[in-house]
């Protein structure tokens, strides 16, 4: 970016002045927008070329038009760092090299955005899809384990605990408590289905002598939803989509996943936890008062 307002900035002018009379599309940029670079970036928006973050750039730097398109590839070679120039006018490298640009740019920030973002000191936010169930399934399991105090887990049917069981997830769980840390899950379910799968869970090998660190709660099984939540010491979450509730495996019963180390996100999510949890008590205290009333009644 600095090379090419060095080096071509008049010719961008001329560019952006046919954009302002509307013979031109204008001029824009995708780059990794920092403290470093801040600076040029706001000078950039002033003569209105937009621009947009993209925090994992490609390997390589690269300019299209609708007519042509130069790349330039850095590699190392001997010690040394060389570069490859590749400039064409072949119409499959422009409809190439576009494509790759405007998925990028679909996914950028836009730069005032970003700046601010990077004022207020929370530009480290990390937001990631993962599409592949078995990422997805490491991703957690990292979270998961790097917890220090709390696991909240809000799974969105039985048949999700039972194949968390089965590919040995709750093992984390495990060890968390052992290191002093607790956990709480939220399953829609009836009193019945939630005795069975606290059977299993035992059976995993979770210790009842960690009971006072592991509470299981039912909700209402009208909650059931297909989307999964675990939030680690309310500063990191992650939720996964159950795409075949029917199926065995987590494998083929789990979609995508989003992961976020933003603390309002993970916030947002033990909110929506604790009123899940509210409820569940308001249930037992419903249902303890009303054998009280029966018990009276009979005698």
């Amino acid at each position: 970016m600095y090379y090419s307002y060095n080096h071509f900035f008049e010719l961008k002018k001329i560019l952006l002045e046919k954009q302002r009379k509307e013979a031109h599309e204008g001029v824009r940029y995708i780059t990794n927008i920092n403290k470093n670079n801040m600076e040029l970036v706001r000078l950039l928006i002033d003569v209105r070329i937009q621009i947009r973050h993209v925090k994992n750039l490609p390997l390589m730097s690269f300019g299209v038009s609708e007519k042509e398109t130069a790349a330039i590839i850095e590699k190392m070679q001997g010690g040394k760092k060389l570069q490859s120039l590749l400039i064409s006018n072949d119409p499959l490298y422009v409809t190439h090299f576009t494509s790759i640009f405007e998925e990028l740019w679909k996914r950028g920030i836009d730069a005032p955005d970003r700046i601010m973002s990077v004022e207020e000191g929370s530009d480290t936010t990390n937001i990631e899809i993962i599409d592949n169930p078995r990422g997805a399934l490491r991703l957690a399991a990292e979270i998961v384990g790097s917890a220090k105090e709390e696991v909240l887990r809000i799974y969105p049917s039985v048949n999700a605990l039972r194949r968390q069981v089965r590919v040995g997830a709750l093992d984390l769980f495990g060890k968390l408590m052992n290191r002093g840390g607790k956990v709480r899950m939220v399953i829609p379910s009836d009193d019945k289905e939630l005795k069975s799968i606290l059977d299993e869970v035992n059976e995993a090998g979770i210790s009842p002598v960690l009971s006072s660190q592991l509470d299981i709660r039912s909700v209402d099984k009208s909650l059931q939803t297909h989307i999964g939540i675990i939030v680690v010491d309310r500063k990191e979450s992650i939720i996964v989509e159950s795409k075949d509730d029917t199926k065995d495996s987590y494998f083929e019963a789990a979609g995508l996943a989003a992961y976020s180390n933003s603390m309002q996100i993970a916030l947002s999510y033990a909110s929506i936890f604790e009123s899940l949890w509210k409820q569940t008590e308001m249930y037992e205290q419903s249902q303890t008062y009303s054998k009280g009333i029966h018990q009276r009644g009979c005698s």
